[in-house]
């Protein structure tokens, strides 16, 4: 009896694990390939004001089925488990506290503080047999169609391609290694761009160090019983060959903004000097606080954006009197007028709940086209701009703590704005549309909101990435080092960026982070084995 019992509970548990881990993945493959269309979907209940996001439901769902897991198997609590528990309590009754007094908004700054229960979820739902030889076929194929066919945003673009790399790297029959490879290669040659589209600086400082890493690590691990002196002339040759090579396709405009520190401060001080003369005579404008961009909200902002770059890049500097005879030119003056049009609508009564994206696409195609012309570099000014625009909304956050003395942080739902960005009339589209503004800093924000557990947040997993490393280091495990290379890569975007913030990047890292230690611990486990097994 006692055997079926086991056996049955075996059955659910191997049951739970497979469906949990189905059920991440793909989910952080939706939200890759959608991002924000694919989060806003939602649940809204008449006695809630607020609404249920897909991912949330998706939360519910892993932690019902971890929490059955875990009575099922009767894994007992030790001091770790006590930990979390405290610290997603706190998180719940900061979040209420939040809501009470300020409104649903402190539901979405929690967001920020309990995504990272995904990664007990891909820790526990974890099991090497799940990617079996088909399942690793059939998620690689998935991966080439999705780079090939449906595409995905950029920032995804590293994981993807480290991803397929893994699933190669553990496939066993020759043949299907090498046709893997190939697809591997045809990914990376149909979107070369990829590596430094657009001129993001966080995706290249990303792509820059990861690669380096990764020049480091395997190089040490393959040259170990080789010379210190050779091994560091490999590492030094290989990563100057990348980095020349990834010189060429950087945006230069953006480089020079990443090594002109000097440039940068001296526009600081000068926008300063401006903030300073206005500020006493500055009143905050009374925003509606809203929780996300709708449709309607996003079209509005397309077409603005659109309309602002073709003023900055088309117009301002071909002009439409140059050329008349031109095909661009023609293209350029429809274009210009359809936008027109679309500007003066002060109702944009022309919208519906798809929104004119052909149109937009044409107009994409336009400036892409002209782009390419002009080499494709975004405009050095804007690059300068951005970076200000985070350094004075960083300098806001901190002074904001320093006045409030917020040792634990601000209240989860007190809607975020900056002084300084108001007054210099930076991102008005963002912050008058939404009530409040992003920190474009995921390690600032957590300081921001939580104070000193957010800083424990952080010093635990950087304490947790550099034990990883060095464990899976001495195990010479490649797909250990290029697993951590993905994490490398979104901890340093979301220095720069909104993106743990957010469901669509948040759930994916989490999740691989989870998956990660699991295999860490995993290996450890079976060199602790292998060691016992010795007489």
């Amino acid at each position: 009896m006692n055997q079926i019992v086991k056996h049955r509970k075996f059955f659910w548990v191997k049951f739970i694990d497979i469906l949990g881990l189905s059920l991440v993945l793909c989910f952080s493959l939706l939200n890759s390939i959608y991002t924000a269309k694919f989060a806003q979907i939602h649940i809204q209940f008449t006695f809630l004001d607020f609404p249920v996001f897909i991912n949330e439901i998706l939360l519910i769902i892993c932690l019902i089925l971890f929490i059955t897991k875990i009575r099922l198997q009767k894994i007992s609590l030790n001091q770790k488990h006590y930990w979390l528990i405290i610290y997603f309590i706190w998180v719940l009754i900061k979040a209420f506290k939040g809501y009470f007094h300020w409104g649903p908004l402190a539901f979405r700054n929690a967001a920020l503080f309990y995504y990272p229960i995904f990664s007990i979820f891909g820790f526990y739902f974890f099991k090497r047999e799940y990617f079996s030889k088909l399942i690793c076929i059939f998620i690689l194929l998935v991966l080439c169609f999705v780079n090939l066919i449906l595409g995905t945003d950029h920032y995804y673009w590293f994981s993807y391609i480290a991803m397929m790399l893994i699933l190669i790297l553990n496939l066993k029959t020759l043949y299907v290694r090498y046709l893997g490879i190939c697809l591997l290669a045809i990914v990376i040659l149909y979107s070369p761009e990829f590596l430094f589209k657009g001129g993001s600086r966080s995706h290249t400082l990303g792509i820059y160090i990861s690669v380096i890493f990764l020049i480091v690590y395997i190089v040490s691990i393959k040259l170990k019983n080789f010379h210190f002196w050779q091994r560091t002339s490999v590492v030094s040759a290989l990563t100057v060959l990348f980095i020349v090579l990834a010189f060429k396709m950087t945006d230069q405009n953006s480089l020079k903004s990443l090594l002109t520190p000097q440039h940068v401060l001296q526009e600081f001080k000068m926008y300063d000097e401006i903030i300073t003369e206005k500020e006493r005579n500055f009143i905050p404008q009374d925003l509606e606080v809203k929780l996300y961009k709708d449709n309607y909200h996003q079209y509005i902002t397309m077409r603005r954006d659109l309309k602002r770059i073709y003023d900055n890049i088309i117009l301002n500097e071909d002009g439409l009197k140059k050329n008349e005879s031109s095909d661009i030119n023609k293209e350029n003056k429809l274009t210009y007028s359809s936008i027109n049009k679309i500007e003066k609508s002060e109702d944009y009564g022309g919208y519906n709940e798809g929104g004119n994206f052909e149109e937009n696409e044409k107009i994409n195609q336009i400036i892409e086209r002209y782009n390419q012309k002009k080499g494709g570099e975004r405009l050095i000014e804007n690059a300068y701009v951005t970076m200000l625009f985070r350094l004075f909304i960083w300098r806001d956050m901190l002074r904001e703590m320093k006045k409030e003395r917020a040792f634990l942080g601000i209240n989860f739902g007190k809607p975020q704005r900056s002084k300084s960005i108001e007054i210099l009339g930076w991102a008005r589209d963002e912050w008058t549309r939404d009530g409040w503004i992003t920190p474009h800093n995921l390690y600032i924000h957590l300081f921001y909101r939580a104070g000193i557990v957010g800083l424990g947040g952080i010093c635990v997993v950087f304490i947790l990435l550099i034990r990883m490393i060095k464990d899976f280091y001495l195990q010479s495990n490649i797909t250990g080092g290029i697993l951590i290379s993905v994490i490398i890569y979104w901890l340093l975007i979301a220095a720069f960026l909104v993106f743990l913030e957010f469901p669509y990047g948040a759930i994916p890292f989490w999740s691989v982070f989870g998956m990660t230690f699991a295999y860490y611990q995993n290996k450890k486990n079976e060199i602790k084995y292998e060691n016992s097994s010795y007489p």
